[in-house]
């Protein structure tokens, strides 16, 4: 699929009607998505996300997504292909699906829902044209990339998928809007089955967390859930690989991001846990006002994390989070 060629294509268009004429001809040429299997270590835990996800939701794991206003086709290709690289053909099948199938997502009980809380809603009635108007709109400006989606475009993803999938939203803020955004979502022409898992999920969320009051909090990014047991099942698999790369004694170094400065620490694999974790041991060798109390300190880590970014561990000082981080 030459994704550049069409999403050329579409956005040469200057109405929505000629836009939905071609996605009509796309479609039929478009070949299904076939899922991919992921691989858990090659996944990075969003430790933003992570705070912010609800206890009633299933038991998934928020997974990091590059922010550049294609965070939603980018979760679609990181589920579908086991990598965000593809988010431009992910675009292009939104799109496609929701000009296509216009009528059928009007129809939606949300739909009105949906048009309010559009960029390109502008405080009118919400008449049944004004949805329309704003549906073709959203779908028209989705042509360029980097710019809004929301929920209409979360119902496509399922559809293009062929996929059950959860929209995770957040307890924190937004409390009038959850109602509608914490879901399962099914797809167009292939309904759920009884009894069937779900294993994918996306998630609402915000780049900067609860650094904002939940009076002011709305999300304004997208990020990917898997099952939390599924994604240690992937990890277990690589215990040995994991081992034979990393051994007992060995350092890697850690920085401590904060919004004045990076404190450098080295961190030394102390032990392998029984549960197949590490120790690691942490000692500050740089400047700065961020220091652990006394000369050292063991922390304990998840068998993967130790290879990627220490997330999972956050503290406060003065008010401030601080994450830590693996730089490799």
């Amino acid at each position: 699929m030459d994704s550049s060629a069409i999403f050329a294509t579409l956005q040469s268009f200057r109405d929505f009607e000629t836009l939905q004429h071609a996605a009509v001809g796309l479609h039929d040429k478009l070949r299904p998505v076939t899922m991919r299997q992921l691989q858990g270590h090659s996944l990075r835990v969003d430790a933003i996300s992570k705070d912010l996800y609800p206890s009633d939701g299933p038991n998934f794991t928020p997974f990091s997504i590059y922010g550049d206003g294609n965070c939603l086709p980018r979760c679609c290709s990181l589920l579908a292909y086991g990598t965000e690289e593809h988010h431009l053909e992910m675009r292009v099948r939104i799109v496609i699906e929701l000009a296509v199938n216009k009528a059928h997502y009007l129809s939606y009980p949300v739909a009105r829902f949906c048009a309010q809380y559009s960029d390109q809603y502008h405080g009118e009635v919400l008449s049944d044209l004004a949805v329309e108007r704003i549906y073709e709109a959203e779908i028209f400006d989705a042509c360029r990339p980097g710019t809004y989606m929301g929920f209409w475009q979360m119902l496509a993803v399922s559809s293009v998928l062929q996929v059950s999938l959860w929209s995770v939203y957040p307890q924190y803020g937004g409390y009038t809007v959850r109602h509608h955004l914490h879901q399962i979502i099914t797809p167009r022409t292939a309904p759920m089955e009884a009894g069937q898992p779900i294993v994918h999920g996306i998630m609402w969320t915000h780049t900067q967390g609860k650094h904002l009051p939940a009076s002011q909090w709305s999300p304004n990014h997208f990020v990917v859930c898997l099952p939390t047991n599924y994604v240690q099942r992937q990890e277990s698999k690589d215990v040995q690989q994991e081992s034979s790369t990393m051994k007992l004694g060995d350092f890697v170094l850690v920085g401590i991001s904060t919004d004045r400065n990076v404190t450098k620490y080295v961190a030394q694999i102390s032990r392998l846990t029984e549960e197949g974790g590490w120790g690691v041991y942490l000692k500050a060798v740089g400047g700065g006002k961020w220091k652990f109390p006394g000369k050292m300190s063991e922390f304990f880590l998840p068998q993967c994390d130790i290879l990627t970014v220490l997330q999972d561990y956050v503290m406060s000082q003065e008010g401030r989070t601080v994450l830590y981080k693996f730089e490799m």
